[in-house]
C-alpha cells in the first residue's frame, strides 16, 4: 500500500483473500479442514491476523465506520497468539533466542 490511488485494489484484493478463494477455500471456515489435514493452525492463524490488520488500515484510510469492528477482530487474533511470558523465559532458559522463542 505505498499509494492512496491503489487503496480500492487493497480493497477488493483482502476480499477476495477472506471471502471468495485462499482462506476460506482451502482452509475452511473455522480451519477445520486445516487442521484434520495438518494438526495445528497457528502459523495461518498468524496470517488471518495479518491480512485483518491490513483490512483495519484500509478501513481507516477510506473512512469507513467498520474499521473499529475490524480492530476487535485482529485484537482477539492476537490475543489467542499471544504467548505467556512465563512460556518464553521457559524457552529461553532451553537456550533459544527471545526472537526464536516467540
Amino acid at each position: 500500500m505505498g499509494s492512496l490511488t491503489q487503496l480500492d485494489d487493497a480493497v477488493a484484493h483482502l476480499e477476495k483473500c477472506e471471502c471468495e478463494w485462499t482462506f476460506h477455500k482451502a482452509y475452511g471456515p473455522n480451519m477445520e479442514c486445516l487442521a484434520t489435514v495438518k494438526g495445528t493452525t497457528g502459523s495461518e492463524k498468524a496470517l488471518y491476523l495479518q491480512m485483518h490488520v491490513l483490512q483495519a488500515i484500509t478501513c481507516y484510510l477510506s473512512g469507513d465506520l467498520g474499521t473499529r469492528n475490524v480492530l476487535i477482530k485482529a485484537k482477539k487474533e492476537y490475543k489467542k497468539l499471544e504467548m505467556p511470558s512465563e512460556v518464553i523465559e521457559d524457552v529461553k532458559a532451553l537456550g533459544y533466542s527471545e526472537k526464536e522463542a516467540r
